[in-house]
């Protein structure tokens, strides 16, 4: 789970579990809600998820050897790089 930051407050989470699911929450007065899911493919595992605040960013790697870039606010994929060892 990764929690951004803003201004030492949190108030947003992001966390992608087994299903390949990355989930987006954002504080509310009580609790958080979902504001996005992002679904990742099947064919591969999800190994690690980071957060760029500079570039707004979510970074995914896969256990095939895929970097995925996600844009926070639209959960679309923003580009993919390939590692060619795992070929």
């Amino acid at each position: 789970m990764i929690a951004t930051q803003n201004d030492l407050h949190v108030d947003i989470f992001i966390s992608c579990g087994l299903d390949n699911e990355i989930r987006i929450f954002k504080e509310t007065e009580e609790s958080y809600e979902i504001i996005r899911t992002i679904y990742i493919i099947k064919e591969a595992s999800v190994t690690c998820l980071e957060y760029c605040s500079l570039t707004k960013l979510i970074i995914v790697g896969s256990n095939v050897g895929t970097l995925a870039f996600y844009d926070i606010e639209t959960g679309k994929t923003a580009g993919t790089c390939l590692n060619k060892s795992f070929e």
